[in-house]
């Protein structure tokens, strides 16, 4: 910490792996300009969603430790990126004191986490008005430390949290009424939304339609099992015309949903699996238009 505290006027960027949160509440208290902030638990071990059907996450929530204190704030922070198994930090109460966050990032190995989500996303749409960027996400492989370019203050305008990009992959169905608040706010600024991950794919869609998101640019599909979700992901198609990429899972495409996406006049770059719901004919349908 004392090498920390000879920079603590100048740090902007911090990227730090303990598995206590006392270290970032010290950080967080002594620099006051820090910006972005990437913290990884140092239990986090990457793994699939395939992983949890042979192996324990490894995790005990009672071994969950009380909520660590955190400096009063507010803090300057403009993207905040959590990557644990378990954590001890107050995760909404932190992104309350964030009113400048741009770019929020949460991915989490062990369910129980999902217990924050409901006061998470309020957080997020209440209190950050600058945010375009949110990623929710159990499980999967940790991404690589992407920095968000620098912004003179004067270039900090505030959008009323209308996010252009969400990445969902949370477990939880009970807290689709806290996503659909914060799609509906984003309902004409929404350009990506990433749900690779979430085996919730009909609530998903539904959400996304009842929402009416028109401005809709790039769009990866949860995984889908049944006939009545492959309908409501062929309804979300035909309802966002300016898609320009779109990514199948296996076992989520189907000639209907070809016949959806041979209708986008901007689709660019496509991405699928062909299986036994594909036809030869189906194909052809696409490349025909």
């Amino acid at each position: 910490m004392e090498i920390i505290g000879n920079c603590k006027n100048t740090l902007k960027r911090l990227a730090l792996k303990c598995d206590r949160g006392q270290a970032l509440s010290s950080c967080l208290e002594i620099c006051s300009n820090l910006e972005d902030l990437y913290y990884e638990d140092d239990r986090f071990v990457p793994r699939t969603y395939e992983d949890y059907h042979y192996m324990d996450a490894g995790y005990d929530a009672q071994d969950e430790e009380e909520p660590e204190p955190l400096p009063p704030g507010p803090f300057q922070l403009r993207q905040l990126v959590i990557q644990c198994q378990g954590t001890n930090l107050d995760i909404p109460f932190m992104i309350m004191k964030c009113p400048r966050l741009e770019s929020f990032h949460l991915r989490y190995q062990n369910l129980d986490i999902e217990h924050w989500l409901p006061c998470i996303l309020k957080a997020l749409y209440e209190h950050c008005p600058n945010l375009h960027t949110a990623g929710i996400s159990f499980g999967g492989a940790s991404h690589p430390i992407a920095w968000i370019p620098a912004k003179a203050q004067h270039d900090i305008v505030g959008d009323s949290g209308q996010l252009r990009e969400l990445t969902f992959n949370a477990y939880r169905t009970d807290i689709m009424e806290d996503l659909r608040a914060m799609v509906d706010k984003s309902r004409t600024s929404l350009v990506k939304f990433d749900a690779r991950n979430n085996h919730r794919a009909a609530t998903l869609c539904q959400t996304l339609i009842t929402a009416q998101i028109n401005n809709l640019r790039e769009l990866w599909c949860a995984p889908v099992g049944d006939r009545p979700t492959l309908d409501l992901l062929k309804t979300l198609i035909e309802s966002s015309p300016h898609l320009e990429k779109v990514v199948v899972p296996n076992g989520a495409m189907s000639d209907t949903i070809l016949s959806a996406l041979a209708q986008l006049p901007n689709l660019v770059e496509l991405r699928f699996h062909v299986d036994n719901r594909v036809s030869h004919d189906g194909l052809a349908s696409l490349f025909s238009q």
